[in-house]
This record gives structure tokens, C-alpha cells and sequence, in this order.
């Protein structure tokens, strides 16, 4: 066993470092993982070497290879956790369970404490790391969108498993059990714990994709959808005959004079409060995209024309009456729209200039309003 020990602690230290390697050059926050990841398999490996030799060293030594490896585990669980959206860290209870690992080897290494019992806290501290690990993979996969566990929390559950095994094989067997047993279930564990090590690389390339695909179709500026995205949400429509979509063309009035007297930096600033007050006054399901310079197109679906000319009217009186003190006390900001109802058997371009056309109406009437023009008004 112990050359098995040392070729799975020779494993997880160059998976750990490849890691850290091929996110060296990644986000901060993927480098502070692999950091972390890093530091638990380097745990991990130093406690596997110090296990091999522990019979050759003092008897407190296998407590603290007990520690470092128990340690590990821990760790790769707070990288994950790192990662998460809000980042979540580990409780005190968590960091408690290496104390009662470690405390419980040291005391039977000086034989005041039965190695029984110790070995069953072991394998249970052990069982409960790998469980937290398993969740940790598991919340990673919900924020990707999964209904079900996947592979990495499944191989948490497995290595979870074959410790609470050998706990209650302790606990029920007072002779020692087959050591084939006790070597199988640690090849189990091993080999579930290499290959979460492994996913956590994929983990890290499908978060980066992921991160590309949304700049891919995001508007740097605004953080609203970009052309390209706009077309996809159109591609998604539902059909016509389900429910009403409306779709809006919104210009800001004026805005190259205000470009032209206040500065660029203080334009840029109106089309990021813009897509703010849009984001805050429309429903979350709404779509916001960037047409093109001060233009942008909302997407409503389920509302006709008549309900979104309204609710299009209102935002459009709340941001036309928003104070500008921050940024130029005496600026005042509005914006026009052409409103339209979808027509999703017809072709994205013939909707967009449907609602352009109303659009231009609207500027042509005056600005600072809604065309058509709401009924009531």
C-alpha cells in the first residue's frame, strides 16, 4: 500500500500544480483558487509521504499526517467556495473537525486514547471533508443551471462513502478487518479525489467559456446585450401565437450636443444610467440591448403595444425627471421611443424598422416621448 500511497500523493501535488500553472495567467479569482487548490493537494501529498513513514519517525508523526491530510480536504472545499457567486469560506465547524482529527491521533500516539477510536474520527472527519467537497461541486453545477448532480459531486458522494464504510467497519468490528478491504476502499477514495482534482480544470475552462459567451454578446459599455445578443434573444421569441412581444427603439435626445459640450466622459455616464433606470423600471425578464451609439432596443414579451407604450411613457417621464447633480447640476436628459408589436412570422429587420420609423415619428413631434403615443395622453 505504501507504494500506491505515494504514487497518488506524486498524482495530486503535479495535477495541483498543473493547475496553478494553467491559471496563473487566468482572472485573480481563479488564480487565488488555484492558490488555494494548490496548498490542498500539497497537504494532501505531504501527509501521504509522512503517513509511508511514519513508522520510521516519532509517534506523533501520524497525527500529523492525519492533519496535513485532513487539512487538504478542507482546503479544496474553501477554494471551491471561493469561486461561488457570492464567495462562501468555511465555518468554524468545519475547521473544527481537523482539531478533533488531529487531537484524537495525537492522544492515541501516546496511547491515551484507544487507536480504535481514533481511527473511527478519522474516517469520519474524512467522510464529512469529502461531503462538503461533494456540496461545494454541487452548488458549482446549480449556478451552471443543472437540475441533477453531475459527475464531480457524485465522485464526492463515492469518496465520501467508502470512509463512512470503513467507520462503520470500525465501529462494528472489534478485530481489525481484511486489509484488501481497507486498501480497496482507499483506492476508491483516491481515485474519486484525483479525478475531482481533474474536474475542477474543466470546472475553471467552462466558467472562463462561459465568461466569453456573455462578453461575446454584452456591450462593454452599458453592460447591456450587444447586437449579436440582441439577435439571439429574437431567436428565442416565442411564437406569435402564444403571446404578445413589443419591441421599443429608445434615442437619446440630443445627445450629440451633450457629447459635444459636456465631454464623452459625462455621455458614457448617460448611457450607463440610462440602461440602469431601464434595468430598474423594467421586469427581469425584459431584454435590453444596444442598438447602436445612443440607440437601444427593449424587448417585452407578453406585452402588446398599447400596454408597453404605457409602461415605456412612464419610464420614460421618471428618467426625464432624474436629477443629474453628480455629474452636471444644470444637464437635463430624456429620451424618445417607437414602439411596435412583434411580428415574429416577419423578419427581425422589418420589426426593428417598424420601430424605427415610430421612432422617428416620435423626434419629429418633438422628442421626449412615445409613438404611438399612449392612449390617455
Amino acid at each position: 500500500m505504501q507504494l500506491g500511497d505515494f504514487v497518488y500523493a506524486l498524482t495530486v501535488a503535479l495535477i495541483g500544480l498543473g493547475g496553478w500553472l494553467y491559471a496563473r495567467h487566468e482572472s485573480v479569482q481563479q488564480v487565488r483558487l488555484q492558490r488555494y487548490w494548490l496548498l490542498a493537494c500539497l497537504c494532501i501529498a505531504g501527509g501521504l509521504c509522512l503517513e509511508i513513514a511514519a513508522e520510521h519517525l516519532p509517534a506523533w508523526s501520524l497525527a500529523l499526517a492525519i492533519s496535513l491530510i485532513a487539512a487538504g480536504s478542507l482546503l479544496q472545499s474553501h477554494s471551491l467556495g471561493l469561486l461561488l457567486n457570492p464567495p462562501q469560506t468555511l465555518c468554524r465547524f468545519n475547521w473544527s473537525l481537523l482539531g478533533v482529527a488531529s487531537s484524537a491521533e495525537l492522544l492515541a500516539s501516546f496511547g491515551l486514547l484507544p487507536a480504535r477510536l481514533s481511527m473511527l474520527l478519522t474516517a469520519l472527519t474524512l467522510a464529512t471533508c469529502f461531503l462538503l467537497l461533494s456540496w461545494r461541486f454541487w452548488q458549482h453545477e446549480q449556478a451552471f443551471g443543472r437540475r441533477w448532480p453531475g459527475m464531480l459531486p457524485l465522485l464526492g458522494l463515492l469518496a465520501a462513502s467508502c470512509f463512512l464504510f470503513r467507520a462503520g467497519l470500525i465501529a462494528l468490528l472489534s478485530d481489525s478487518f481484511s486489509p484488501l478491504l481497507e486498501q480497496f476502499l482507499f483506492l476508491i477514495a483516491s481515485t474519486c479525489n484525483i479525478m475531482m482534482s481533474l474536474g475542477l480544470n474543466l470546472l475553471l475552462l467552462r466558467q472562463t467559456n462561459q465568461a466569453l459567451s456573455r462578453l461575446a454578446i454584452q456591450d462593454a459599455l452599458t453592460g447591456a446585450l450587444n447586437r449579436r445578443g440582441l439577435y439571439d434573444a429574437v431567436a428565442a421569441l416565442p411564437a406569435p401565437t402564444r403571446e404578445p412581444v413589443s419591441v421599443a427603439l429608445i434615442d437619446l435626445d440630443y445627445f450629440k450636443q451633450i457629447n459635444d459640450h459636456y465631454g464623452h466622459a459625462v455621455g458614457d455616464d448617460i448611457l450607463r444610467q440610462l440602461v440602469g433606470h431601464l434595468q430598474r423600471t423594467l421586469r427581469p425578464h425584459d431584454l435590453i440591448a444596444r442598438y447602436g451609439g445612443e440607440e437601444f432596443c427593449v424587448l417585452l414579451p407578453g406585452l402588446d403595444q398599447t400596454t408597453a407604450s404605457r409602461l415605456l411613457d412612464e419610464i420614460r417621464a421618471t428618467f426625464a425627471s432624474q436629477s443629474w447633480s453628480d455629474t452636471v447640476p444644470e444637464l437635463r436628459c430624456s429620451f424618445s421611443a417607437g414602439v411596435s408589436e412583434w411580428q415574429t412570422e416577419q423578419d427581425p429587420d422589418s420589426n426593428f424598422a417598424l420601430a424605427d420609423q415610430r421612432l422617428y415619428q416620435a423626434k419629429a413631434a418633438g422628442r421626449n416621448q412615445i409613438h404611438p403615443t399612449p392612449r390617455g395622453h
